[in-house]
């Protein structure tokens, strides 16, 4: 079973990170399902130049929506798998693991590896108007997060009831050997008279 959150609106808006004056943005929100958290999907374009690798973190949030505490999952994807501006690429992070308790808010961030704000950032697809209640954008200015309140990142997020049947695996795996069969003595012993007999090596290989 899978719950998603699905944060939309008409009020289109972007989010540029990071800008002169933040370096991160946050979005909260509300699970209802408390199950494990699988993914959450946003839409991402490069605004300038090389931010490098794109970050979502997973934090519990504290009572003004702000992550508080220690990094509950991450995942990143490589500026290079993102589409440039105004081409957006809709990116699933893989945060498969952490349990989620319902009725609980909690806050993912998107940072990037960006130096310089003004010639290296990534867009994010944001809302106005505060569309989803149960949230709301923060972002980083270096000391503290500043709140948003009439501000959402558009973004699904997707948590399940069983962790395995979630996410992706990752790695390879391969096999290899051979089957070989011995000559045998037919029965009965004239079974095969006249017939000739080619007995066969059997191999595979994969990968």
């Amino acid at each position: 079973m899978a719950i998603e959150v699905n944060i939309t609106g008409s009020g289109g808006d972007l989010i540029d990170i990071p800008s002169e004056a933040y370096s991160k943005a946050a979005q909260s929100w509300e699970d209802a399902g408390g199950f494990f958290l699988s993914t959450v999907t946003v839409h991402l374009a490069i605004g300038a130049g090389n931010p490098g690798n794109i970050t979502l973190e997973l934090y519990a949030a504290d009572g003004s929506q702000f992550p508080t505490g220690s990094v509950l999952a991450s995942a990143l994807v490589s500026s290079g798998s993102i589409a440039t501006y105004p081409s957006f690429t809709t990116y699933a992070f893989d945060l498969t693991g952490p349990a989620i308790t319902a009725a609980t808010k909690y806050v993912f961030v998107v940072s990037t590896s960006a130096g310089v704000p003004t010639t290296n950032f990534v867009y994010i697809k944001a809302t106005l108007g505060n569309p989803y209640a149960g949230g709301q954008v923060s972002r980083w200015n270096g000391s503290a997060w500043v709140a948003f309140a009439t501000q959402d990142i558009t973004a699904v997020i997707r948590s399940v009831d069983n962790p395995e049947l979630s996410g992706t695996v990752a790695g390879t795996s391969s096999m290899s050997g051979a089957l070989v069969s011995p000559a045998k003595n037919p029965n009965p012993a004239n079974a095969f008279s006249g017939m000739g007999l080619d007995w066969q090596t059997f191999s595979w290989e994969s990968g």
